[in-house]
Formats: structure tokens, sequence, C-alpha cells
């Protein structure tokens, strides 16, 4: 039997999220974990969710072991992100994702600048020779490290940038003194594969659900 306090304050949730996303003209979206109860399936679906894809979760904990590393990727350089390049990491995130509208970019520029002034949030590029190949995100909270915010330039894929991004960002919550390390990845995709090259584990797989339009 669920507790109604708790089910209220899911509905309390909901109209936060669903408020958020009719600011931007946007469809709301949801994240739910495969220990989500069934009351809260049925409140998603009786407000118009529908599944629409799913993402897996890995962890580790830290020290974690990192593989030997190419000298390819020993090359590509990591900084971190401040006001003097925020606007290239910016730009980096939204040809990474395949964004070519203005819409879009206004979107995925709100997204990240968001990111970037969250509390514990570290913003990386990775570079060679100046050039930003592409870049990646850390927030920590909690004693964990969350990776993401990572993409790839489509010229720049397949030079293991993406391994590069994520060995740092490794090392960088350990240092922080973080216990664990987490992140997302669509399934069996190269994402995937690469965190599980380095250690992680799947710990979990959420279900992404999606509004029908005029639902909220």
């Amino acid at each position: 039997k669920c507790d109604p306090c708790v089910e209220i304050a899911a509905g309390r949730d909901l109209d936060v999220i669903e408020q958020f996303f009719s600011r931007r003209g946007l469809r709301a979206s949801a994240q739910v974990s495969s220990w989500a109860s069934s009351a809260t399936l049925d409140r998603l679906s009786s407000r118009g969710y529908r599944p629409q894809w799913f993402r897996s979760v890995f962890a580790a904990a830290l020290p974690l072991p990192l593989p030997e590393a190419s000298p390819q990727i020993d090359s590509i350089g990591i900084v971190e992100v401040d006001d003097r390049n925020l606007h290239e990491w910016l730009g980096v995130l939204a040809e990474g994702n395949g964004i070519t509208t203005a819409e879009g970019r206004a979107t995925s520029d709100e997204f990240g600048l968001a990111a970037h002034r969250a509390v514990g949030s570290v913003d990386l590029l990775a570079v060679v020779d100046g050039h930003a190949l592409g870049c990646g995100s850390m927030q920590i909270a909690s004693g964990v490290g969350w990776l993401g915010g990572a993409a790839i330039r489509p010229s720049d894929r397949g030079r293991g940038v993406q391994t590069a991004l994520v060995r740092y960002r490794i090392r960088l919550a350990a240092e922080a003194g973080c216990e664990f390390i987490a992140a997302t990845a669509l399934p069996a995709g190269a994402s995937a594969r690469n965190l599980l090259r380095h250690g992680l584990h799947l710990i979990d797989t959420q279900l992404v659900v999606t509004a029908e339009l005029g639902a909220c």
C-alpha cells in the first residue's frame, strides 16, 4: 500500500516538471527508475505520459583502476570551462548532439547554462592544438560524481575523445573525495561500452516517458 503523502509529493513534482516544459513550448518528459512503484506509473499514465525509450545507469566505487591508455588518448588535453570558454563549450555541446535549428540551439544553451551554474558542476573541453574536439561535465553531489554533458564533434569522432573525458572525470571525482562514480547511456551504445571498459557496472535501467501534446 502506498503512502498517500508520497503520492501527493509526486503530484507536486510533476506539476513543477510540466510547468518547466510548458513555458518552453515543449512536451514534458521524465525519467522513471525500475524501482518506481506501480502507483507512480499509473499517475504518469493518467496524465498522458507514454514510454519513449530506455537508458542504462552505470556506477562503480572509487578509487577505480583505469586501463592503460593509448598515446593518442594521452595526447588529448582536458581543460575546465569558465566564462572565457563557456560559449565554445556550448557550441561543442550543440554540434556534438546534432542540433542544427535555432530553436534547438536555444534549448541546448539553456540546458547547458543551467548545468554549468549548478552547485558542484564541472564542465570540460577536450582539446588538441587549441581545437576543441568534444565536451563533458560532472556534477558532484552526496559523494557521487555524475558524468554527463558529453558530446563529440562529428568530424572528431573515433579519436578517443570520449575515452579521454571519461578517464579524466573518474580521476577528478576520486581527487574530489567522491565515493562513487555514475553515468547514464543508451543501452548497448558506444558510450555504454566505454563505461563498461572503464570498470563501471550496470545497476539500473530508466524508462523515459513523454507527455502527449495537450495532455499536461
